[in-house]
């Protein structure tokens, strides 16, 4: 299990690991959470999938794992330009500040398989914050999967604001997502231990 960071420069070294983070957006946000966003021949993208996104991938025996996209705030992005209201002051335009959404894991591996994807995933972002001086990640989800995925792993996050009406049909929240080298050497060997 290896987590390669993919920009749109690099597509054509990961092009079908790429491809496949799409189609496991799909699975996840469309098929088993219903959201309503844009769609074709089970592939998921959005407005925000540009040039500027990068995307965290956790490759496994060839095929992605888990997946999460980082959207500077400083380029059009989810909570500036769709959920504006869920921050409680106006959405940042800094370089030190970006966004991580559509976050997903594989449901269909086992639970440890699951496990280890997770943390690798962590790692993986918080390592790219802190190679390209991020102070937080702005994240959108609701506030049981911030608790279940990240905040059990030890990850710093700052509830902001939920949301007056559920998005979806899905109670959702706005938080930050603190980058910390402490997550990281704590997560490094619990990664390499479940993936064991």
């Amino acid at each position: 299990m290896q987590t390669v960071t993919v920009t749109w420069k690099s597509i054509p070294r990961y092009g079908e690991l790429w491809l496949q983070s799409h189609q496991l957006r799909h699975d996840a946000f469309i098929g088993r959470l219903g959201y309503d966003v844009p769609a074709h021949d089970g592939i998921e993208w959005d407005q925000f999938d540009t040039p500027r996104a990068a995307y965290i991938i956790v490759e496994d025996q060839g095929s992605c794992a888990a997946v999460c996209r980082l959207v500077p705030t400083t380029a059009p992005y989810m909570l500036r330009d769709v959920f504006p209201q869920l921050l409680p002051y106006a959405p940042p335009e800094r370089p030190d500040v970006w966004e991580a959404s559509r976050i997903a894991v594989d449901a269909g591996r086992p639970a440890a398989a699951r496990e280890a994807a997770l943390k690798a995933l962590i790692v993986g972002v918080q390592q790219f914050g802190l190679d390209h001086g991020i102070r937080h990640f702005l994240g959108l989800m609701p506030v049981p999967i911030f608790k279940r995925t990240l905040m059990r792993h030890g990850v710093e996050v700052r509830i902001l604001q939920e949301a007056a009406r559920a998005i979806d049909g899905i109670p959702t929240a706005a938080g930050e997502i603190m980058v910390s080298q402490t997550t990281v050497d704590r997560l490094v060997p619990m990664a390499a231990a479940v993936a064991a």
